[in-house]
């Protein structure tokens, strides 16, 4: 397995701040919702939980119709978004569409923000096929609210495109990446970085597809635009860093992939604790970097760094630690070191049974890992037990597939 790329997913969450106009009684709301969006641009989520959950017993009062409602349900899903509740956060997403779509109509270009929220929560839920259906609904509002060159549709077409990718769908996520980056053009011309953030999508898509000379040159421009627009020592740039490693660890140029990963690590180690999973990422790629030379020592210690700090802040059973130790994992199997690269499948398939079931395709990658390191253990009944629950897995999503088309 490869390092992992860093997808420019932006406007991926929004806080909604509305102003309901024309009554004065509503100012003191206004405060509140101000001081709400003021602690959540100081990563204060301790404080804008106190806040909503005041301004929430207060809207106990309020006409169900009443529109701050929305907004505030919106917001409360945000913030346990960004504390790692996802069940929380798709409790009060949920809600807020179910009421903004009452008070505005199914179809309102406003419920768009909202839509996209839900599909966000659960990309990172990886909760794919619900994700895919929202980010679509967002995006057709948009089109018929004819917003085709607009900031927030080239948003919704690069999120779209960042799952189709997630998924391997590599023919459907380029179109959608060149139409977001057509938009982005035509809005801010060639050196912004929004394009930037374009470009290195392209980028990403064609190392997956063979083209690393196109990929590596967008990667430069990207990475030079970040540079003089925003400074060297930007999350972005160090983002595009990592991106421009990636590609040189596909082509085998290890050391080169390593020099562009700790330059990338040194600019993450500096940004807001909210962007743990650029931090995590890189470390995890630089310690597969490290595998791939034979160095296990430092990739192990690589591996647990970035496990700490995304158990830390995403929680012991989210998805992406499931991935985590799935991947890391076969360092131990390379090493021979069975029984401990076991204990990784084993709580990898424990998280992802409990997030999306026993039958869910997430499981095939931890099942079929599972399987292998069982038969190089000499335990052939057990691997076949996994390799027919992996077949039967398979065989049901063929089966959606086939009736889906």
């Amino acid at each position: 397995m490869t390092g992992k790329w860093i997808l420019f997913l932006v406007g991926c969450l929004y806080l909604i701040l509305c102003s309901i106009p024309t009554f004065a009684q509503e100012d003191s709301w206004d405060t509140l919702m101000q001081s709400a969006g003021n602690a959540f641009e100081k990563e204060d989520y301790q404080g804008a939980e106190r806040i909503l959950l005041e301004a929430l017993k207060e809207a106990e009062n309020f006409d169900p119709y009443d529109q701050r409602l929305g907004p505030l349900l919106n917001n409360l899903g945000l913030l346990y978004y960004q504390k790692g509740n996802l069940d929380r956060a798709l409790f009060y997403y949920k809600q807020a569409l179910t009421h903004r779509e009452r008070t505005m109509g199914k179809d309102h270009p406003d419920l768009a923000k909202t839509i996209n929220n839900m599909a966000a929560l659960l990309y990172q839920a990886r909760k794919m096929d619900e994700a895919e259906v929202f980010y679509k609904r967002s995006l057709d509002i948009l089109l018929k609210a004819n917003s085709q060159e607009s900031a927030e549709t080239a948003d919704c077409y690069t999120n779209l495109a960042g799952l189709y990718f997630y998924q391997e769908r590599y023919e459907e996520a380029e179109p959608l990446f060149q139409k977001a980056l057509k938009i982005r053009k035509g809005l801010y011309g060639e050196d912004n970085p929004e394009v930037a953030q374009s470009l290195s999508n392209l980028a990403v898509l064609y190392e997956k597809t063979g083209k690393e000379k196109q990929a590596e040159s967008l990667l430069q421009r990207a990475t030079e635009i970040y540079k003089n627009k925003l400074g060297p020592a930007h999350s972005l740039v160090g983002q595009s860093l990592s991106n421009l490693a990636g590609l040189y660890f596909h082509l085998k140029e290890y050391e080169k992939a390593e020099q562009f990963y700790n330059k990338a690590l040194a600019i993450f180690k500096t940004q807001p604790t909210s962007q743990y999973s650029l931090l995590t990422e890189t470390l995890y790629n630089l310690g597969k970097t490290k595998q791939f030379q034979k160095e296990y020592s430092e990739a192990e210690d690589l591996f647990n760094q970035a496990m700490s700090i995304l158990e830390g802040h995403a929680g012991f059973n989210h998805p992406a630690v499931a991935e985590l130790l799935n991947n890391a994992a076969a360092l131990y199997v390379e090493q021979n070191k069975f029984e401990k690269a076991e204990s990784y499948y084993k709580r990898s398939l424990s998280i992802m049974e409990k997030t999306f079931g026993p039958d869910h395709s997430n499981l095939i990658d931890t099942l079929t890992n599972y399987s292998s390191l069982l038969e190089k253990m000499g335990r052939k009944k057990e691997a076949n037990q996994f390799r027919e629950r992996l077949n039967a897995i398979q065989s049901g999503n063929d089966k959606k597939s086939a009736n889906e088309s």
